[in-house]
């Protein structure tokens, strides 16, 4: 007779996923599909709704699209993005000529 811990498929192990099995990598869609409809909410609700809804309201329209992602992963991403689009910024507007430009960078002085 099985353990219930084998019945629920456990086999005596604890399986733990990993990051790409948990939330794998947002593709150019994805992304692109993300700060559509965030920009569409922004513009639609303002201060209408709290910032929960907004989320909620992304995330579902998101999955309506395609973009299965949950209302965290949208915001953990949007975050993530806005992060690196200040680092940018930040870069370029203290480079003083073309040849500093964030986008002249090798990749690993970019993530420095």
């Amino acid at each position: 007779m099985a353990s219930s811990e084998e019945e629920r498929g456990g086999g005596g192990r604890q399986s733990h996923r990993t990051r790409s099995q948990a939330a794998p990598d947002w593709t150019v869609h994805e992304t692109l599909t993300l700060v559509s409809e965030i920009a569409t909410v922004e513009g639609e609700c303002r201060k209408t709704v709290s910032s929960f809804q907004k989320w909620k309201i992304v995330a579902e329209n998101c999955n309506a699209t395609g973009v299965n992602r949950t209302l965290n992963q949208c915001r953990r991403k949007w975050d993530s993005l806005l992060t690196h689009y200040k680092k940018i910024k930040n870069w370029e507007s203290s480079s003083s000529s073309e040849l500093d430009s964030y986008w002249s960078l090798d990749r690993e002085t970019r993530r420095g």
